[in-house]
């Protein structure tokens, strides 16, 4: 459940929060808390895999360990026991952490956080300068609490950047507005919007990683096979010595590439994802659009072009204009 929920759309924060209120515990008693959850996250071990020698001790007398980052061996183990999430479910949530740490940064410090405090929390996005809009308000003569959101950089410095803060109930207005031009009722786009959805499940993948795992098996077992030829005295030093660099520097490039046809797979997997639900949730946004998870799922973003102006974008691919 966590890491379905956090691929999901839910925060950290969020998914204690659940698991507290339904009663849940972690294994020495206490109630959950964020850090337990990217704990969590982060453990190859629901995968069915290990990794053995993350701490060390220092030396032989201490009494304490150390978590290695390179001063001692470490090995990972596949299949040391039994899987309770698959390796394609972990590795999608690792590619989401990485995809929200560059959504949460601010232009200011670099640093930031990812939010679904309220619905519209970490969605929009100022045209100016680039920053994240900071919800705020204030309180009229009548006691009613006015929410407004702010560009975080104009709330700092209103000379860095000029854009005024929105009302959020404008928001939502022309929110509602864009999803009915969405879903065809004025400008019959739901033709246009499943067509790019449908496209988007058949993004073809950027290159074969089987076939790169081949030729680093083959270029491998090369170095293998040169090993055994000098110890047999087949091959002379310096041939054995310019092999060797040869096959290792192919070795290190095939890694290169493994390691990033991976990860533009697994975005591209995360993409498909997003782009199923948004197909999914069309027909349910006819009726329930301002509904929170709809929402969230819908849109992938909101550009405050002006006080007057936003820009909705749409998961599957649509951008549409509207006045506030």
């Amino acid at each position: 459940m966590v890491f379905r929920n956090y691929l999901a759309g839910d925060s950290v924060r969020q998914i204690a929060d659940s698991l507290n209120a339904e009663g849940y515990v972690t294994r020495k008693g206490h109630q959950f808390k964020p850090n337990s959850i990217l704990n969590i996250l982060a453990n190859e071990k629901y995968t069915g895999n290990a990794i053995l020698g993350k701490t060390f001790k220092p030396d032989v007398l201490s009494k304490h360990r150390v978590k290695n980052e390179g001063q001692a061996p470490s090995y990972y183990v596949e299949n040391s026991h039994p899987a309770i999430i698959s390796q394609e479910l972990f590795d999608m949530v690792q590619a989401e952490k990485e995809r929200r740490k560059n959504l949460r940064s601010t232009v200011k410090t670099g640093k930031g956080k990812y939010s679904r405090k309220y619905v519209l929390s970490g969605l929009l996005v100022c045209a100016n300068c680039g920053a994240k809009f900071r919800r705020n308000g204030r309180t009229v003569a009548s006691g009613e609490f006015i929410p407004t959101w702010v560009c975080i950089t104009h709330q700092k410095d209103q000379q860095s950047c000029k854009m005024r803060p929105l009302k959020e109930k404008d928001i939502y207005a022309a929110y509602e507005r864009a999803v009915k031009r969405l879903l065809g009722e004025t400008d019959g786009l739901m033709d246009i919007i499943k067509q790019t959805t449908l496209e988007g499940m058949n993004i073809e993948q950027p290159e074969d990683i089987e076939e790169i795992r081949k030729a680093l098996m083959q270029a491998r077992k090369a170095v293998l096979d040169l090993f055994k030829a000098k110890r047999d005295g087949d091959v002379s030093l310096e041939e054995y010595e310019r092999k060797y660099s040869e096959f290792s520097q192919q070795i290190v490039d095939l890694e290169e590439r493994e390691k990033n046809v991976h990860a533009q797979n697994l975005q591209c997997q995360l993409a498909q994802k997003r782009l199923q639900d948004a197909y999914e949730l069309i027909d349910e946004a006819r009726s329930n659009c301002t509904d929170k998870d709809v929402m969230r799922k819908l849109l992938d973003a909101i550009k405050v072009i002006s006080k007057h102006e936003l820009e909705f974008q749409f998961n599957c691919g649509i951008d549409i204009k509207e006045t506030v």
